[in-house]
């Protein structure tokens, strides 16, 4: 369960759960439910430069009321960009983040299986970054749940 204001900015909030991990790597995860205390909560997979509120990150979610999105900031406490909305998803529903250099890309799956490209973007994290999965309610006072299963991380070689 998480409260918070969401991921982006300068004042990014949520629950992560992480690991430093140097070189390409995938990370997908199916997503049970995002609860509904907001229907904007997101919950998805991340690569993250640290875990200093403000960091640069690229980030494949799912919202409560089912929308889909790829977003990213490439400067510290810079501002967040929108690199693309995919579809309206039913759960359970896939997500997978992919990074090569400094090139993520984002997917989709109902599935599991066969994966959709929705976006993708340069974003310079370091060497070491912090790959999570991310849950964040969008209201400081109301928690929202998340339930993920098959959470996969594989190292590109």
């Amino acid at each position: 369960m998480t409260y918070g204001t969401g991921i982006g900015g300068t004042a990014d909030s949520g629950h992560l759960i992480c690991q430093s991990f140097a070189g390409d790597s995938s990370l997908s995860a199916r997503i049970l439910f995002v609860g509904n205390s907001n229907p904007s909560d997101r919950a998805g997979v991340m690569f993250r430069e640290t875990l200093a509120v403000g960091s640069r990150f690229a980030f494949v979610s799912i919202s409560g009321s089912g929308s889909s999105s790829f977003t990213y900031q490439t400067a510290t406490n810079g501002a967040t960009t929108s690199a693309g909305s995919g579809p309206t998803i039913t759960f359970p529903s896939w997500v997978r983040i992919q990074r090569i250099a400094d090139t993520f890309y984002a997917y989709l799956s109902s599935n599991g299986v066969d994966w959709s490209l929705l976006s993708s973007a340069s974003v310079t994290v370091g060497a070491s970054p912090q790959v999570c999965i991310v849950s964040s309610s969008y209201s400081s006072s109301v928690q929202s749940t998340t339930m993920f299963e098959s959470v996969n991380f594989l190292p590109i070689s």
